[in-house]
């Protein structure tokens, strides 16, 4: 898929987000190949209802409850 089809496909699913998560998608017709990739996973990762700030908040609040599970003896 070139840059120009990923492009495309990137704004055809950002057209379906809500509003609130447009703005973190601007200028990607300037984004290398690496980029457009990351950004349609995010695109993909929003739309399965699973927002990376949400996942490492989740993440903080788990490790931060393990953290004195385990003493040293």
């Amino acid at each position: 898929m070139s840059n120009k089809e990923l492009i495309l496909v990137i704004w055809s699913l950002i057209g379906s987000l809500s509003e609130t998560n447009h703005p973190q998608f601007k200028g990607i017709a300037s984004k290398k190949r690496g980029e457009l990739l990351l950004i349609l996973q995010q695109i993909k990762d929003i739309h399965n209802g699973i927002d990376n700030s949400e996942m490492e908040r989740w993440f903080e609040r788990k490790t931060d409850s393990n953290k004195f599970k385990y003493k040293d003896a």
